[in-house]
């Protein structure tokens, strides 16, 4: 027996939150805690749901969503994938300026995903963990929304309730990372006419139905007793020399480790009159430019001891032929060294560095621009050579201080 009447349509009223009402054969109205409901029905497909959109009420009544409803049912029951995406399309309102020949343009979800990243992504030069994290999100994207899903019959209720999927699965990061890669998608979508029509991620903000996200903090010493422990337990780390020296020129550069294991011996400088470190820009977080790092001189002789170890270009490398050190190893060292995941972090340097600079007098723009902060406005534009004598002074006024701490 059918669920809802005019009767009871009529009596639902907006909630703080979206929320659904149930007729039967798995259509529905959704309704939003502002504007018009919306009918939609859930279909079956290899095995994962769909949710199609059938219109609005009260432009569709209740015996008019149970027929487009029935039609979809039909289409789908009979394997026309193509009528049932074509119907789904005209139900929604879909206008299609041109026709789409799915055979060369492609129409799936997967298919739309696949050009995106081959003809836009693949040439933004991401770093390879930006990719690695795009790579997943657009993964559980397709894997919610189905990837064989034709990406015309998915509206904003649908990619919605998807992102709040990835939510209570992945955490409070990665659907606000999948809402923004969304919005790309679609906008590469339709400007390259494979869809039409709106972008059904435009009208949603995270903020307004995802959990607060709350800004990762790495954990850090910032008091210099204790920082002076941190520097005397990584002195007499026993572990592979290499890792040792790498997590003491962390200390000393305050570099994001991403950066600093991957960095190659044709990155530095020794031999110049003032050693530098040119990062290049395909390996920084911000991506405006090559972030260049002057070399004091307890810093250049940490180097000079870890080029007995070279054995490849890798500045940093692992015991493993022709490889860096892998992600966790500095952290993995620090756990070794007693020193918990809530107590510092190989990411922490940076912090540690920036607060007690700041204690120091440091000025913050000198401080800021050597840990490559990115810049707001005007100031963004400025090259990283910005502020080098001073960096260069503040560096090896760090370098001593580390020193001095060491040996109180």
């Amino acid at each position: 027996m059918a669920k809802l009447t005019e009767t009871k349509i009529k009596a639902l009223r907006p909630r703080e939150r979206p929320y659904k009402a149930f007729d039967a054969h798995g259509l529905y109205l959704q309704v939003p805690s502002t504007g018009s409901p919306r009918w939609r029905v859930r279909l079956s497909k290899d095995g994962r749901e769909q949710h199609l959109s059938l219109g609005t009420y009260p432009e569709v009544g209740l015996e008019d969503a149970r027929a487009r409803a029935a039609q979809l049912r039909a289409a789908r029951k009979r394997g026309d994938h193509d009528a049932a995406a074509t119907l789904a399309a005209t139900l929604r309102g879909a206008q299609r300026p041109h026709p789409v020949h799915r055979t060369s343009i492609g129409d799936t979800l997967k298919d739309v995903v696949e050009r995106w990243q081959r003809d836009w992504l693949s040439k933004k030069g991401l770093a390879s963990s930006t990719q690695v994290r795009n790579d997943r999100c657009l993964g559980y994207l397709l894997r919610e929304l189905g990837p064989q899903t034709p990406i015309a019959t998915i509206d904003t209720p649908t990619l919605q309730e998807a992102i709040q999927r990835i939510e209570r699965l992945h955490g409070a990061e990665t659907p606000r990372r999948a809402l923004t890669l969304a919005n790309a998608l679609w906008r590469f979508a339709m400007a390259n006419r494979i869809v039409s029509g709106t972008n059904p991620a435009t009208g949603l903000k995270a903020d307004d139905f995802l959990k607060p996200h709350k800004e990762q903090r790495f954990a850090a010493i910032t008091e210099p007793r204790a920082f002076r422990g941190l520097l005397r337990a990584i002195d007499a780390y026993a572990g592979q020399p290499v890792t040792r020296l790498a997590l003491q020129i962390l200390a000393l550069t305050f570099q994001r480790p991403g950066e600093l294991r991957l960095a190659r011996w044709s990155e530095f400088d020794l031999d110049a009159s003032e050693p530098l470190w040119v990062i290049p820009v395909a390996r920084m977080k911000t991506r405006e430019s090559d972030h260049t790092v002057p070399l004091a001189r307890q810093t250049v002789s940490l180097l000079r001891e870890l080029e007995r170890h070279r054995r490849d270009e890798w500045a940093f490398p692992s015991l493993r032929p022709a490889r860096p050190l892998s992600d966790n190893t500095f952290n993995v060292a620090l756990r070794s060294l007693s020193y918990s995941r809530d107590v510092h972090v190989a990411h922490g340097f940076r912090s540690s560095a920036s607060s007690l600079l700041h204690q120091k007098g440091f000025d913050h723009d000198v401080i800021e621009q050597q840990l490559a902060h990115k810049r707001p406005g005007v100031a963004g534009i400025y090259n990283r050579s910005h502020l080098l004598e001073q960096r260069r002074g503040m560096m090896q006024a760090w370098a001593d201080y580390l020193d001095d701490l060491a040996s109180l």
